[in-house]
């Protein structure tokens, strides 16, 4: 797998040659929530990005006089074979945790696998290969294999599904915590580009106050790193959502972030973002940019 220093390589690499700059970058991986709470409250949710790392907090309380029980899913998109160059090798959020009441959850994991459009996890596993970790089988598990799907494995179809529950008793509130690490969408983008204008736009920022800051912070600098974030939200959570950001002195590639981007929310806490916001979608987005040279600050630029 390509390690952080070997991108930020890449990356000085393309800032000499801005072609190199179209294989430094990889799409995002989404992960999809889902929820049936039933007649359960959702008094308050928050989502904190630290880094890459995603937590999601809701508050639930049981209002009726019985029992009741919320189900609750996580899901990853439908994946090819993992590809050896790739920094995000690993689709699967086999991190995903999640804590009720401080205490950890029971995860239901489920994988399945499809070619040709067949769903082909059972015949997988007759043959010693695991649904969730696909990529790499030997040749033996292979060989029992029919060999039309043995010789094409780079055309199977991956997805995995989590599942969880939580029941609280009559009057009852409970604390949910939703951890996993993001899979950002990731790129180099020269800093006078059409393409970066329009990615800051797209977060409400201004292209010309975040050139400067770019330049304030890394004078001379030809290239950035940007990344995308994205946090699906289930419908339930289309209300108010405390929302927090924060970023490390180097991310998790090497670079150092400069800039953080959003829409909507309502107050800039230092180098934070911090803030409510009602979502518009069930998805929040955040644009990092960081610099792939010396940098002295991190900046924060929030949308109206």
């Amino acid at each position: 797998m390509r390690t952080g220093a070997g991108l930020l390589a890449g990356a000085m690499a393309a800032a000499a040659c801005p072609l190199a700059a179209g294989y430094e970058n990889e799409l995002g991986v989404p992960l999809s929530l889902a929820a049936d709470i039933g007649p359960l409250a959702l008094q308050r949710s928050a989502v904190r990005l630290d880094g890459r790392a995603v937590t999601i907090t809701n508050v639930l309380r049981n209002e009726s006089a019985a029992a009741q029980t919320a189900a609750f899913y996580a899901s990853t998109p439908i994946f090819g074979r993992l590809g050896i160059a790739e920094e995000h090798d690993d689709k699967r959020f086999a991190e995903l945790a999640v804590l009720v009441q401080g205490r950890p959850a029971r995860l239901r994991r489920a994988a399945a696998t499809y070619f040709d459009g067949r769903d082909i996890t059972r015949q997988l596993a007759h043959a010693g290969i695991d649904p969730l970790h696909p990529d790499q089988p030997t040749s033996r598990p292979l060989a029992r294999l029919p060999s039309r799907v043995a010789d094409n494995a780079e055309r199977w179809r991956s997805a995995v599904t989590y599942s969880w529950h939580t029941t609280l008793a009559a009057g009852a509130t409970s604390v949910q915590e939703i951890r996993y690490r993001a899979i950002p969408r990731f790129g180099l983008q020269m800093t006078a580009s059409p393409e970066l204008d329009r990615q800051v736009a797209q977060f409400c920022g201004d292209p010309a106050t975040v050139r400067r800051a770019i330049d304030a912070s890394d004078p001379g600098a030809e290239v950035v790193m940007v990344e995308r974030y994205d946090i699906p939200l289930d419908d339930s959570m289309l209300r108010d959502v405390d929302i927090t950001v924060s970023q490390p002195a180097r991310n998790w590639l090497g670079a150092r972030p400069l800039l953080t981007l959003a829409c909507g929310l309502a107050t800039q806490d230092g180098g934070k973002l911090a803030g409510t916001m009602a979502p518009v979608d069930a998805t929040l987005g955040f644009l990092v940019i960081s610099a792939i040279g010396p940098v002295e600050a991190h900046a924060t630029v929030v949308g109206d």
